[in-house]
């Protein structure tokens, strides 16, 4: 027979054992989702939101918004310019966090007519030829130009 104080002491120590280590798995699950972490530039659906300084707003008929993704596993970019698909290859170099070089190379964009277009479309594949450098600050994705002028800004969409 175990005596009570046997009994006691080790519930208790398996008692602070297994609070111990929920509080600490607590710990790092918070930690992971704080809300000052910067998105990922690659692997992320951005949201074109600003295009050489002007707001953009999709109207409630075109559902589909203007939006790029950065695929990590073959450096290819997918995305919509507002009527048309648009495809291609991208360069990206880490600089520093947040920020570094970018270039799109080989696009190529589908061939579809929507004269009911407000934007026009071939803007948003300017700025993508025109990229030279990127910075990330939150949820948001600004590209910049050779002379350092902002082309767009993007936010990140999570589904």
């Amino acid at each position: 027979m175990i005596p009570i104080r046997k009994y006691l002491s080790v519930f208790c120590l398996f008692s602070v054992i297994t609070l111990t280590s929920c509080a600490s798995t607590m710990l790092v699950t918070n930690q992971t989702k704080t809300p000052g972490t910067l998105a990922d530039l690659t692997e992320t659906y951005w949201k074109l939101v600003q295009l050489g300084g002007t707001s953009v707003v999709m109207t409630p008929e075109r559902q589909s918004k203007r939006h790029f993704t950065l695929q990590t596993n073959d450096n290819r970019v997918t995305g919509f310019a507002g009527c048309n698909h648009f495809f291609g290859q991208f360069n990206a170099k880490v600089l520093a966090v947040g920020a570094g070089n970018l270039t799109f190379s080989a696009l190529g964009v589908t061939q579809m007519v929507c004269p009911d277009i407000e934007l026009n479309e071939q803007k948003v594949l300017q700025v993508l030829s025109n990229t030279t450098s990127y910075n990330i600050t939150a949820k948001s994705l600004t590209l910049f130009s050779q002379t350092g002028a902002e082309l767009a800004s993007f936010d990140a969409v999570y589904f």
